[in-house]
Order: C-alpha cells, then structure tokens, then sequence
C-alpha cells in the first residue's frame, strides 16, 4: 500500500500543490488529472524519488520512501520522458542491457522480452541508436524498460 500524508511541494516561494493525502491500495489503478500547472507531474516526480517534498511523507508498505531511497527506487518504476535515460549513441538493446546491469531491481524475464521483439516497431528500436529513433520508438525504449523493473508500483 502506497500512503501520502499531508504532501506538499513549493519551488521558491510557490505552492505548487497540497496539503494531499492519499491512499493506494494494493492492486489498484489510479488515474491522476488536473488542470496544467496543478502538479501532477512534480506528484509522480515526488513518487519516483526523483524530487522531495517540501512538507509531508510518503509510505509504501510502512516503509518511508525518503529514509531508504534506494531501496524505495527498486520498489518504483517511472515512466520518463520520451529522451530522459537513454544514451543517444547506444541502440534500443544496448540502452536496455546497460539497465539491467546497473539496476538489479530489473526483472530477466526472457519470455516477456521475446514477445516485445515480436512487435514490429519495438524491434525496430532495439536495433536502431536512441539519436535515429522516432519519439514513439523512445517512448517503446522506455515503457518496456519500465515493465521490465521487479517494481511494486509503477508510474506511467
């Protein structure tokens, strides 16, 4: 379970959201939306670990995502921008290898990845370097980088 209480994130002297609190149950989806600017993405950022809060504590299973950070990245996988992680000069492959072997949260779920080099487009990408790629073929670089994480939550 995925807890937020009294959450909330300034930059400067501007609030950007909260107080929020929330409660993500076990197996569940949640879909976040709101007008622009309301902070949904610097929520996810906040999530991923990828930014902290001004004020407030976010728990996944009673653990503070906060006080153990590396292990709460291993339990939350983030769906990035279409660029962001990818080394431009590595192909779809060698981007993919170099995760798993710097992340050990990465599942090698080999079945799994012979059914994504079955869709056409994704091996597409696997083969071709990150700079020749389409944005769709980042972003099939990234969600299947993300699927592949042994991660508890994953933000997409």
């Amino acid at each position: 379970m995925l807890a937020i209480e009294n959450l909330s994130r300034s930059f400067a002297h501007k609030k950007v959201f909260g107080p929020l609190s929330l409660v993500f149950p076990e197996n569940s989806r949640t879909l976040i939306y709101g007008n622009n600017g309301a902070g949904k993405t610097t929520l996810l950022k906040i999530l991923a670990c990828q930014l902290t809060p001004t004020e407030g504590n976010v728990t996944l299973d009673n653990i503070d995502i906060f006080q153990d950070t590396k292990k709460s990245k291993g339990l939350i996988a983030f769906l990035q921008s279409e660029e962001a992680g990818l080394f431009p000069r590595l192909t779809g492959k060698e981007n993919i290898n170099l995760l798993k072997q710097l992340d050990i949260s990465t599942s090698s779920n080999e079945l799994m990845f012979s059914r994504w080099l079955e869709v056409k487009a994704f091996n597409e990408a696997y083969q071709t370097p990150v700079y020749k790629c389409s944005q769709g073929m980042k972003k099939l670089i990234n969600f299947y980088r993300v699927l592949s994480r042994s991660a508890q939550i994953i933000v997409l």
